[in-house]
């Protein structure tokens, strides 16, 4: 113990802290932090906090592998019993406890969590978040019309995802700020109107995305040019 002299600690693998009055508060296991992003995070945090809203009974966060090679993570829960909380009201919920990088990208809902022999939550066995995206492709929501082609496809290049619907939210897809700022940039090139990262935040449905860009288009030009307008955007994204 580099603390107290002929003392001795024990390796036990949980993160703790001394409070003021000389109290330890338990923040959880070395072996569920993760880092992502550059961060290091405490899974145990954000789990804490969405165990905290209303509707959900038990929540496990985990750290999931996207196609693109990326990790993010991935929260998955079980609501209480005549509760139906949504991805957008717990996502709400926690940007305004958590900082932006500890907002997971998944939210799955489950009947329940599965258990190991002795009781604790088998991560493991979680079912994995991709398996999952590829179940709910069941349901044919192509893009409709040009804009909202255009932006599914800057979606897929920088998420690495395949098919994308018109009523998919760019951040259960795995996306998060810093790939929101990507394809608002792009956007911004695409069609040349003012999109900023706010204004995507905004609008994460790919078809209200798509909406909101048409009207600043509408702002910006007669309405009978729009067509044409849209036509030389898309020569200059084939060529």
């Amino acid at each position: 113990d580099p603390l107290r002299k002929g003392g001795r600690l024990y390796r036990t693998g949980d993160i703790a802290r001394f409070l003021p009055d000389g109290n330890l508060e338990f923040l959880g296991r070395a072996d569920f932090q993760v880092k992502i992003r550059g961060f290091r995070i405490e899974l145990g945090e954000i789990e804490a906090a969405l165990e905290q809203q209303p509707g959900v009974r038990q929540a496990v966060v985990v750290a999931s592998d996207e196609p693109s090679g990326n990790k993010s993570l991935a929260a998955y829960l079980v609501a209480k019993a005549g509760e139906s909380p949504t991805s957008n009201s717990l996502r709400a919920a926690l940007e305004s406890t958590l900082p932006d990088y500890m907002i997971p990208s998944h939210f799955v809902f489950l009947e329940s969590l599965p258990l190991t022999a002795n009781g604790k939550v088998d991560r493991k066995s979680l079912p994995a978040v991709s398996s999952l995206a590829v179940n709910t492709e069941s349901v044919d929501d192509p893009p409709q019309g040009e804009i909202e082609q255009m932006i599914a496809q800057a979606w897929a290049e920088v998420l690495g995802a395949g098919r994308i619907r018109r009523h998919d939210n760019f951040f259960d897809l795995g996306g998060h700020s810093l790939t929101a700022l990507q394809i608002a940039f792009k956007l911004r090139q695409m069609f040349n109107v003012d999109f900023s990262l706010q204004a995507f935040m905004e609008t994460p449905v790919l078809s209200a995305q798509a909406k909101h860009l048409e009207e600043k288009l509408l702002q910006q030009a007669d309405a009978g040019l729009l067509d044409e307008l849209i036509g030389e955007m898309q020569q200059e994204r084939n060529h």
